[in-house]
């Protein structure tokens, strides 16, 4: 599983250039730019987690239940391209957000795995 905490890191990702500017459209809503989202990640300690495989699911710990987490409550869904699936969930009163990437089968093995109900 790779993490992303800062904004600039994003293009880090092993990810394709049209997937990367699919992921900053919603990621950069409500912002003018990129500057004032990074400022907001910042201020609220937002991450970005891109699921590759089921071993990246952690076996324990503050991962898993920020995992099973964010799963559970899903604020937002953008369906992207490759088959790929950007969430939001917001983790926490002060609006820390949790932008999980991943396919559209393996966010459904993840569930089931970790016995998340995706009514």
């Amino acid at each position: 599983m790779l993490k992303v905490t800062n904004w600039k890191d994003l293009k880090t990702l092993p990810i394709t250039p049209t997937l990367l500017e699919q992921i900053k459209l919603p990621l950069l809503y409500p912002f003018h730019d990129e500057t004032e989202a990074q400022e907001a990640w910042e201020e609220l300690q937002c991450e970005l987690w891109m699921v590759t495989s089921l071993p990246d699911i952690p076996a324990d710990g503050d991962d898993r239940n920020m995992l099973t987490f964010a799963l559970e409550y899903i604020e937002f869904e953008e369906t992207l391209d490759y088959g790929a699936i950007l969430s939001l969930s917001i983790l926490n009163d002060s609006g820390q957000g949790l932008y999980l990437l991943m396919t559209k089968q393996l966010q459904a093995d993840v569930m089931q795995i970790l016995g998340v109900n995706d009514e």
